[in-house]
């Protein structure tokens, strides 16, 4: 007997053909969005590492190594969407001392006190080698657009005078 599909096989290796080449080129490009937002999360969190009065305080001059591990994940409920990004990189400093810096991104509209919209909050935390830790908290997250830089944090600050050449 003859071998070709006939009408309905083909008709249904196309349509399933055309579903999947859809989901896959969707699944591309959100893995390409995703590891964009990782790359600016990664340089974000180096500058805020480079620039802490704390760990340069520990360590002196800090240089930031390539990513460990990274991981990212994503939900929607009711339609409220929340990411969050992991990420686990060395820190070397100029002083010979080392540590594994984690940080911690989430955004979603609960990462916001009390407006609407959407907010994002960035948690550091670096391990020394020597066995510290360091909550790197010297500047507001999100220093690119639709961040939260003013968040609303208070900073306590005590003022003195000191003046040397009294007498």
């Amino acid at each position: 007997m003859g071998g070709g599909g006939g009408l309905l096989p083909n008709l249904l290796g196309r349509a399933v053909g055309g579903l999947l080449n859809a989901a896959v080129s969707q699944l591309g490009a959100q893995l390409d969005a995703a590891a964009k937002e990782q790359a600016g999360v990664y340089e974000e969190a180096a500058a805020r590492l480079q620039g802490s009065a704390k760990l340069r305080s520990r360590l002196g001059a800090v240089t930031v190594g390539p990513l460990i591990s990274q991981a990212s994940s994503g939900s929607s409920i009711n339609g409220v969407v929340t990411k969050q990004i992991m990420l686990v990189m060395p820190v070397y400093g100029s002083g010979g001392g080392a540590g594994t810096a984690q940080v911690s991104v989430v955004e979603g509209p609960q990462q916001r006190g009390g407006g609407g919209g959407s907010g994002r909050t960035m948690q550091i935390t670096v391990r020394t080698s020597d066995g510290g830790v360091i909550a790197v908290d010297d500047g507001p997250a999100g220093g690119g657009g639709g961040g939260s830089g003013g968040r609303g944090n208070v900073i306590d600050v005590e003022f003195r005078e000191v003046d040397s050449n009294k007498k």
